[in-house]
């Protein structure tokens, strides 16, 4: 005879009530209610981190953690790096602390986290009650495991990892899945992680970010001279190591321009197309704008960067007499030390040294209402089962290897 609740053919009891149920299919009262509530995804927003304060002791405990990274700081010869490390860990935190101390607001503190923070919420309201919505840095709290952790005890039915940098890079997207993995080994988790791919191109962020720049340039940039996309620096190691053929990326003319599986995770490559992107759009003439990388870091090793550096292109739109000059981090999602720091206070010196008048600060995309409800549908259109995304198109494909 068959279970008249679950017909799973089990071994059939009598109870004192004229009804025939298998032992499988007494369950508590709590259980029941576990069984009917709805399965929820839970979504994780990763970025970096940021010191917990200004204090000297929270910028360098966080920059070591930063720094201590193997995806950040890229030396194999463990004995160098840790000779490098130590250098900067007594020089650099206290200029780093001056320079947080520059952004921090009074009030709401870190403008990344902030604005995280805001991002967050907006989502939360945005996806509704299915989702649950959490902010996991890697260097510093909410972190990771703090946001995987929770989503655990919910039972979510998978967690979606939604790095905030449009572009692949080691130091960024790299390190924050391979972080994210041995969180989740750590913490024995059996739930599905499933990876927003790469969102350079994606039309949500694009219009997102044209939102935000139109604002401050106008129309075709009419109110200003040049507008500068200031893309994040990275040694041309982690691009070139990308190109499996080895004979593409930084060994021919206009590498970066090809449409190719030896291009399509070199970091360079996502970043010119991000800016053609948003200048088709912005109807800019080519004379009118440029593409630029910053903050280099000199570690005294013989490292080559990827070019042109934003901070001597400042100065030579200076001396060219532009003295109206906007500048675009389309490389970051939300304002942080990077932006308001490396390019609104030393950009603006080194643009006035040079004979300019005007630097203009574009806002990184942040928590906007466009952003927010753009990259609600972003989550929202991923395919729900691992493999599916080859029926949805370029949008959702599976992520990149590494």
């Amino acid at each position: 005879a068959l279970c008249a609740v679950c017909a799973s053919g089990a071994s059939l009891v009598v109870l004192r009530r004229p009804r025939k149920v298998s032992r499988c299919c007494v369950v508590s009262a709590e259980q029941a209610d576990a069984r009917s509530a709805p399965v929820k995804i839970g979504v994780i927003l990763l970025n970096i981190g940021t010191p917990a304060s200004t204090d000297l002791d929270d910028v360098t405990d966080y920059l070591s953690r930063f720094l201590g990274d193997e995806r950040v700081m890229d030396i194999k010869n463990k004995e160098e790096k840790r000779a490098i490390l130590e250098k900067i860990l007594r020089s650099r935190p206290s200029k780093s602390a001056e320079g947080y101390k520059a952004i921090w607001d009074p009030v709401r503190g870190s403008p990344l986290l902030y604005h995280s923070k805001d991002l967050a919420a907006n989502l939360q309201r945005e996806l509704g009650g299915a989702y649950e919505i959490r902010l996991g840095f890697q260097y510093s709290e909410p972190s990771v495991e703090t946001a995987l952790s929770d989503l655990m005890s919910l039972k979510v039915s998978k967690v979606i990892l939604v790095p905030m940098f449009p572009h692949f890079a080691q130091a960024t997207v790299g390190a924050f899945l391979a972080n994210t993995c041995q969180v989740a080994a750590k913490l024995k988790c059996a739930t599905y992680l499933q990876v927003l791919p790469p969102f350079y191109k994606n039309t949500g962020f694009i219009t997102a970010a044209l939102d935000q720049i139109r604002g401050v340039i106008g129309p075709e940039g009419c109110q200003v001279d040049h507008t500068i996309f200031s893309f994040h620096g990275i040694p041309e190691s982690q691009c070139t190591r990308t190109d499996e053929t080895e004979s593409i990326c930084m060994k021919m003319s206009g590498c970066c321009s090809m449409r190719s599986d030896a291009t399509r995770n070199c970091y360079r490559a996502q970043c010119l197309e991000t800016a053609r992107l948003l200048t088709a759009a912005l109807e800019l003439p080519e004379e009118r704008w440029s593409l630029a990388f910053q903050s280099r870091r000199s570690l005294r090793r013989a490292i080559d960067w990827t070019k042109p550096f934003t901070d001597e292109l400042l100065s030579d739109l200076a001396r060219a007499g532009k003295k109206r000059v906007a500048v675009v981090s389309p490389s970051y999602t939300a304002d942080c030390i990077e932006t308001l720091g490396s390019l609104g206070k030393e950009g603006r010196v080194l643009f006035a040294e040079g004979g300019g008048e005007e630097l203009l600060l574009v806002p990184c995309v942040n928590s906007s209402e466009l952003w927010s409800r753009n990259l609600g549908s972003m989550i929202r259109d991923l395919p729900e089962k691992p493999g599916a995304a080859a029926a949805q198109g370029e949008a959702t494909q599976s992520f990149w290897a590494m």
